[in-house]
Order: C-alpha cells, then structure tokens, then sequence
C-alpha cells in the first residue's frame, strides 16, 4: 500500500508536465494565519495550512487537518476556501475547495486578472485541488528533505470546461544548519512567475520567514506567548498583515484528547490605500495533535557476534525517545541539540526485533512508533565448502560458505582476494602452486572471523599428461597417487560407464583404473569426494577409427568425425559419386569442433546445396569430374576467388576462358594442385583420394587440427 501512495506521488508530477495548461488565478488568498506573516511559507516546514504556498508543507504533519476561511475581499469579492489533509503510512494527501464571487464588475484593475483573452468577465470561480506530499530520508548531508504536488481544476462562469493547473515544490534543510528550512515551488507554466523561494528560521518560541513569491520578496514572524496563544506580523508589497493564533488542544475524539480547535485572525493594512480597503481575516482550524516526527536509526549492526549493540538515530531535538524491545519498554533515551540519540541495546536473543518512539513532555506529545529494527547474533564462526575442477595445470576453486560474508575470503597461499558472484566466491591457481592445501579466511558481517586450511586436497596422475589424448586404443590405463581418506569414482560420460576406485593402501594407494573407450570424443571424470568438498579432474580423449587400407591419422581423423564413411576399406582410388561429395563437403562445412562432430545426412547436405544454388539439381550417383569437385568446393568452403590471376595459365591444355579457370588457378596457386607435369584434365572423374587431400587443406580441417594441438 505505502508503495502505491509513492507511485501515485511521482505520476502526478508527470502528470502535470505532460498535461497541465491553465490560469491559478485565485492564489494569493491565503488562509489568515499566512496572511499574518506577510502571505510568507512557501517554507512552511510543519505549517500544514501553508500547503497553497507550497504542497510539500504537509509532509512532516502527522495527523489529520482541516481548515475553513470565508471574507469579503475590497468590499466586492466574496472568497471561500475549505482544506482537508491527511496522512496514510508516510505520504501526506490534501484537498481544497475555493469559490470566488463576485457580483458587479468592478472598475478598477484590482480583477483583471478575471478578464480572459477573449474579454469575457468571470462573476465566479471554483476551483479543486489535489495534493499529496511525502518525506525522504537517509539522503547525505540532509537532515529533511519534502515533496509535494498540486494538481486542481479551475472553471469560470462562463466556460462549460475547467482548466488543469499545477504546482510542485520542496521543503528542505541542511545536516550544519538545521534550524534553517529552505524551500521551493514550481508554479504552473501559464503563470508569470515560474518559481517562488522562502526560507524558515525555526526555534521552539519564535519562526522567521522570508519568500520571493507571486508579489516579490515579503516577510513575517510568529512568537508563541505560551503553548495556546501566538501572535505574528508581516509584510508584503500590498499590506502589513498583524494576526493572533489561538490553539486549544484538549478536546477529546473518539475517547483520546488528541484533538485541537485554532482559531486565527488577521488584519491586513493596506501601504496603498486606492484601490485596497483595511481587510479583517478570520479561519477556524480543526486538527488532530500533530504527532511527534518518527524517530529512526541510521547506524546499527544487523548483524553482531555480541550480546549488548550500540545504535545511533535521529529525533526531533530536545525530545526523549523510547526504545522497546519485543514491543516491551526498556529505556528512555534523550536526544541531543543536534537531534542524534544513542543506545546501548541489550540481546538477549538469536533475532532480536525493537521499535521506537518519541515523546515530549511539554505539549504532551508523542511520534508513531517506527519500523521494527532487527538485529541478529551470530557467534558461529563462518564455515565453507568447495568445488575443485582441476584441468590439466590449472585449478578452478569455487568456494560456497555457510552464511553470507562481509567481504571475499582470503586466499593465503597466492596471497590475493578472491573474487565473487553472489554466494560463491571463486579463485584460480596453478596446480603446482596448491597441490599441498590452501588456506582461506574468512569473515561474516557478525565480525566473526575463521582461517580454515585444506590439506592436500588433490591427486597427481602420472597418467595420462596431457589434457587431451588422441588414440587408436579401445580403453586408457590411468596411473595415479591418492591417499586413503580420498574417495574417488571414475566416469565416461560418454558411455556411461562408471566405477568406484578403492583405496587400500595405509597412507597412499596407486590405483590403475582402466576405462572403456568409444569412438569419436570421450570426456572421462574423476570426482573425489572429500570431508570439506569435492575434486574433478577432466580429462579428454578421442578414438580415432581406424582404415585397413590406409595408413593416414588425418583420415581416420575425418572418419571419426563423420565427414567420411566408417567401413573397413576407405578405397582410395574409388571414382567419387555427387551424394558423396555433397555428403563429405558439408559433414565437414559444419564440424565446429571434436566435442560436437555429428553425422549428417544426404538429404540434409543436399538441401543446403539446393538452398544455396551450389547445384542445380540433385543427382545422387552421378559421378564427379575434377572440375565440378573444385567447383563445389570453392562454393561451399567460401574461397576468395577475387584475386587469383584468371589470365595466368598454367597448365597447356587449360585456357583462360575454361568455366572453371577461376577455381583451378586458385587451387594451383595454393598448392592443391601440382602443375610439374604441366597437364591437368579436369574432366577426369575425381577419385576418393583425390578428393580428400583437398578436404584435408580445408579450413575447417585446419581448425580441427589447432584445437587438438592446443589440447
């Protein structure tokens, strides 16, 4: 609910930017206690009746007020104004109904503001605002700082619609000086002055204020006789305002004495007799006692490892604050000149929940009580687990305490924080460099701190060293170390089998697992599961299939990637068919890498041939000359062909006008092709062989063969 007050806040400061158009031409009629103090507070801090001045005076006032006021202005002017307020949680919100009459047309220019631009007269003016206000806090260097918006509608006599107008401003005050309140109000845009200033000098007995407003700069000061009777003076360009205020504030509502009755009276003494008359003002107020603003903390632990916490808050100045705990009162601290409190609370408990109060003595006042405050104890040290995945000579560290820390936990062995991603903390190492343990220290936001080492967390293998194997075998033999409180599994994840490794030994074991191999890649997992967390250690390997007629790892390579047919003969000299070729070209197109070779299908490479225009049709078992297969092969591998020399020729038979002059002379020109014998017949049917040293010279087989040499 309080989030939807705020929201409904702040749209209808868009609001009045996006919509608002209109004439506030009744302000300036202020309610009688204004009028007193020279039509002064667009300051008003806790003045809820200056909320014509300026709609953020209604943010500090805790409770509910209304006003009403009624005079005969220059003899003519019938003016009436009625103002209600209210606070819900902590937005203020404010309505006002003002009506104007005014029978004859007057001959001077005192109501000209009444003639519109099209020299109608308006005989009556109704008007109906909106206001809403809040207080933000916690904001550097501030000690208050208000909001608050205007919206109302205004209709004339003699129009069937109503004009939107707007204001918004700001009451706030500084850390240093917080006795002097400043503030702001942005009038509408139709109005001639766009913006209003004032300050307030506030102490307990007597307030000062001075505006810059709608009539320039005026003045006025209030001073409390006693806590029922004040009287006030001020001055603007027009009139000398002199007023008296009169509270009383012991009627009882609803069973409680917390409500007011103030009555206020002004006279207003024209400077300029013509064309203004001597003015008497009088309004009734009907409120419910302002309550005392709400105390808060701004510097507390939530969380400590003791049993007494030391907090510091805000309150009004010279007033006393009740502190309870578990909703039972357990002191009564007094706030300083400043308005800062302190307290040493006790805590007794695992959660540990207080509000406050504030109260004052004097006028009988006290505050909301405010937020609850919870404050745990925690004196559990911080504890942790941890993942470890260590690849070839690097280890990655992921450490997952118990509980959320106060900063990243600190690694002693490389001497460096680590760094964090919401409750995991990370670090990497050389395998060297932890082999025998590290040691981590760690700190809550309790203030507890632990240092907690791990003792030769890891394995070596002598077997394999490499982090990928490439092989002919159908299993690999692993040699390692490992202690007795070790407790290690194996996995291929490609075949799925798994096995325990038992650990026999008294002190160190050496195990010689075997583990099943598959062609193509196999990823092999060996997990420890120790007290404190675990290990894995990844290691890679591929099988490669293996040709009985051939004698090449670069084709058992392809093979096994599924770019050419697992059988037992690869044929070499076998005239090549368009189904093969498409097939091998593509399989080979989309191989990003060992991990993720797949095999693809004829009718999967046909359709992006078909797709692509590579060929016109499909002809499966058509054979392939020389020159379609370089052809193709420029296409698909997307060979640069724009700078190969067409006018070069190098071969006798060849000419430069050949269809295929292009792709021959690039293939020359990159070794693909041998040009000794000065001869080539690209009209013979290209063999498998042929063929596959092509593939072999392929970009994507380059790729292929930088990442196992990089593994």
């Amino acid at each position: 609910m309080r989030k939807l007050l705020l929201n409904l806040l702040f749209i209808s400061f868009l609001l009045c930017f996006v919509v608002a158009a209109g004439y506030d031409i009744s302000k300036g009629r202020y309610y009688p206690e204004l009028a007193g103090l020279g039509n002064t507070g667009v300051a008003g801090y806790l003045v809820p009746n200056a909320v014509q001045l300026n709609p953020a005076n209604l943010a500090h006032y805790n409770g509910w007020n209304n006003y009403w006021y009624g005079a005969t202005l220059e003899n003519d002017l019938s003016h009436n104004d009625f103002t209600m307020s209210l606070k819900l949680f902590d937005v203020s919100f404010g309505l006002s109904y003002i009506y104007q009459n005014l029978g004859n047309i007057p001959n001077t220019g005192l109501y000209s503001g009444r003639i519109r631009q099209n020299g109608s007269f308006s005989e009556y003016i109704t008007q109906t605002q909106l206001h809403t206000a809040t207080q933000l806090t916690n904001l550097p260097l501030l000690k208050e700082f208000d909001i608050g918006a205007s919206v109302g509608l205004q209709k004339y006599s003699f129009m069937s619609d109503q004009d939107l107008f707007y204001r918004f401003g700001s009451v706030f005050s500084f850390d240093l000086v917080p006795d002097l309140y400043f503030g702001f109000l942005l009038n509408d845009a139709s109005e001639a002055k766009q913006m209003n200033y004032g300050i307030q000098y506030k102490q307990p007995k007597y307030k000062i204020f001075i505006d810059n407003g709608d009539k320039g700069i005026a003045g006025g000061a209030e001073y409390s006789l006693s806590n029922m009777l004040s009287v006030r003076g001020g001055i603007d360009k027009d009139f000398l305002g002199l007023g008296l205020g009169l509270i009383y504030d012991k009627l009882y509502f609803f069973g409680k004495e917390d409500m007011g009755l103030g009555i206020d009276y002004t006279v207003q003494i024209p400077l300029d007799k013509y064309p203004f008359e001597t003015q008497h003002l009088l309004g009734i107020t009907v409120r419910e006692q302002d309550k005392l603003p709400i105390p808060f903390l701004y510097k507390y632990p939530p969380y400590t490892n003791k049993r007494f916490a030391n907090v510091v808050g805000w309150s009004l100045r010279d007033t006393n604050v009740q502190v309870f705990y578990k909703d039972v009162l357990i002191d009564i601290v007094k706030v300083n000149q400043n308005g800062n409190w302190e307290a040493k609370l006790p805590l007794n408990s695992e959660l540990n929940d207080f509000h406050f109060k504030a109260i004052q003595k004097g006028p009988r006042k006290e505050s909301l009580a405010s937020k609850k405050y919870r404050i745990i104890v925690d004196q559990i040290p911080p504890d942790f687990r941890f993942d470890a995945v260590v690849n070839s000579d690097a280890v990655s560290v992921d450490v997952y305490p118990t509980e959320m820390l106060a900063d990243a936990p600190f690694v002693y062995e490389l001497n460096r924080l680590s760094y964090f991603n919401k409750n995991k903390y990370s670090f990497e190492s050389e395998f060297d460099n932890i082999y025998d343990g590290f040691i981590l220290r760690l700190n809550d936001y309790a203030g507890n701190e632990s240092i907690i080492g791990i003792e030769e967390p890891f394995i070596r293998f002598s077997a394999p060293n490499q982090q990928l194997v490439v092989t002919y075998k159908d299993s690999y033999q692993f040699i390692g170390n490992a202690g007795i409180y070790h407790n290690l599994t194996v996995k291929n994840l490609r075949n799925l089998f798994e096995e325990a490794i038992p650990l026999t030994g008294k002190i160190n074991t050496t195990f010689k697992p075997i583990i099943s191999l598959e062609y193509g890649y196999n990823n092999v997992v060996f997990t420890d599961k120790l007290p404190k967390g675990n290990v894995r250690y990844n290691y890679s390997f591929y099988r490669l299939f293996n040709y009985k007629d051939i004698n090449d790892r670069e084709i058992d390579l392809l093979a096994t990637c599924y770019v050419l047919p697992k059988s037992q003969l690869l044929e070499p000299l076998k005239r090549v068919r368009e189904q093969e070729l498409v097939k091998w070209v593509y399989s080979l197109m989309v191989l990003n890498s060992l991990s993720s070779a797949r095999e693809c299908s004829v009718d999967e490479a046909y359709d992006y041939v078909l797709k692509n225009r590579i060929v016109s049709k499909r002809e499966d078992l058509r054979y392939i000359s020389r020159g379609e297969a370089i052809d193709l092969l420029s296409r698909v591998f997307g060979y640069v062909l724009y700078d190969t020399h067409i006018h070069s020729k190098y071969f006798d038979n060849i000419n430069t006008d050949h269809p295929y002059i292009k792709s021959i002379n690039y293939f020359v020109e990159k070794g693909f092709i041998n040009i000794e014998g000065r001869y080539y017949d690209p009209e013979v049917i290209i063999t498998r062989q042929e063929l596959i040293g092509w593939l072999k010279e392929s970009p994507y087989f380059i790729k292929l063969l930088k990442e196992i040499e990089e593994e």
